[in-house]
């Protein structure tokens, strides 16, 4: 342990991972992570097991009643003193205040971590093991105000609990539930230790960072390596058809303000998405409600007006007059309005299904569409003349609105959405029925 470590500060055990950033830092971020699958717990590594001793064998006695040999031998673990009893510090019950920037942070719950101040726990399990390790880094608050207006306002006055604390105290811990990988890489961008920052990142590391970056309001620090972050996995792959890819890029490109690669996402979502869209979406990223609902409305839109195209050559050849000038125009025309009826029962399309089209792509029924039969009489008659073969144009027509259609596909614009935005995409849960109700 250094020096210059605070008394309040907690011991680092041998399970924590501790990462210095500044000698003299003023501020210990603590944050916590799973211990990796078959790394002892705390107490295995300080206290020797039973196992140690195996000359010492039971006696015929106590062999008779070995549950009760057991249970006498238990006492151990119950004569550890209970932390929590111990009057809470100063530290403490401010950290706990209700003015806690990190109380409700990204729309979430407040947080389920102890507060981490003066030697305080671990969450243990019931057993009294520890459930997580700690990482621990240890920061200078100044680094951390130039570099984000977050921190600024959390730190730079006594606004908020943990500024109340540094400016009180000198030092300060402080428990978040931030990504530790992430949030490692970015200390290391924050307090300009450049060789310690990777030039490239997978795509789901740099959707941590983005989550990051946009909540602490680090775009302007993070810059000069986040271009070459995206860059490098623009060039190895970026969605052109919905895949598992295109989530994390929207928020991405949001985030880094990418407007070229925004609308063309948006555009995937609406031409490809279905009505659960809003479920498949990761409930760690913050992609505001208006946007989601902004897609859903361009594709119930898009959907409408395919099945209006089809549902308008069906009300054409629904009325008394007739349509076809050859001998055998009665029965052209039932033939024609038979397979249009027909076909669009058999996608769907009739009678008209409801908001929000559930299970329905437009994508895939534009696809259906085109594939439809539309048979006439006139098309059969080798005497017949002067007609189409594609059922007097009808497909012709329909084919010419679906282009018309698909050309509005644009996307949409980043400039209409402001990045401050913080709404939970479930902050407004409504059936989809009645959000989406015309």
């Amino acid at each position: 342990m250094e020096s210059s470590w605070p008394a309040e500060w907690p011991n680092i055990r041998p399970v924590d991972v501790f990462h210095v950033f500044d000698p003299n830092g003023d501020v210990l971020l603590q944050l916590h992570d799973l211990a990796p699958e078959g790394e002892p717990a705390l107490e295995e590594e300080l206290v020797p097991t039973e196992e140690a001793a195996p000359e010492e064998q039971a006696s015929p006695e106590e062999e008779a009643a070995p549950e009760e040999a057991a249970l006498e031998e238990e006492p151990v673990p119950t004569e550890q003193p209970a932390p929590e009893e111990e009057p809470a510090s100063e530290e403490e019950q401010v950290a706990r205040d209700d003015t806690s920037l990190f109380g409700t942070r990204r729309g979430e719950e407040p947080l389920d971590i102890l507060p981490i101040v003066c030697g305080s726990r671990v969450p243990q399990s019931e057993g009294g093991e520890p459930l997580t390790k700690s990482v621990y880094l240890r920061v200078s608050s100044k680094h951390l105000i130039v570099a984000s207006a977050v921190f600024d306002k959390m730190l730079g006055s006594d606004q908020f609990s943990e500024g109340q604390t540094l400016h009180s105290s000198g030092n300060l811990v402080m428990p978040l539930s931030d990504d530790s990988e992430a949030l490692i890489i970015l200390m290391h961008i924050v307090h300009v230790m450049t060789n310690s920052v990777p030039r490239e990142v997978t795509l789901d590391t740099l959707t941590k960072l983005a989550i990051l970056i946009d909540y602490y309001q680090l775009h302007e620090a993070v810059g000069f390596v986040s271009e070459l972050w995206i860059a490098d996995l623009k060039q190895k792959s970026f969605p052109r058809s919905l895949d598992a890819e295109v989530i994390p890029w929207l928020f991405i490109s949001r985030v880094f303000s990418m407007k070229y690669e925004y609308a063309q996402l948006t555009q995937i979502l609406e031409y490809e998405s279905d009505d659960r869209l809003e479920d498949n979406i990761d409930n760690n990223l913050p992609i505001p409600a208006s946007i989601i609902d902004r897609i859903q409305e361009h594709r119930i839109e898009a959907i409408g007006r395919a099945i209006t195209i089809v549902h308008d050559h069906i009300a054409t050849y629904l009325t008394s007059d007739i349509l076809c000038s050859s001998d055998k125009q009665f029965d052209c025309d039932a033939i024609i309005l038979g397979s249009l009826l027909k076909g669009s029962i058999g996608i769907g399309i009739w009678p008209r299904p409801e908001v929000p089209y559930c299970g329905m792509t437009f994508k895939n029924l534009a696809s259906q569409v085109r594939k439809m039969r539309v048979l006439d009489q006139c098309s059969q008659d080798r005497y017949c003349r002067g007609y189409s073969s594609d059922s007097h144009g009808v497909m012709e027509a329909i084919e010419a609105s679906m282009i018309s259609l698909e050309g509005q596909f644009l996307g949409l614009g980043l400039d209409s959405f402001l990045l401050g935005t913080r709404s939970s995409k479930k902050s407004k849960k409504k059936s989809k029925k009645d959000k989406y109700a015309f």
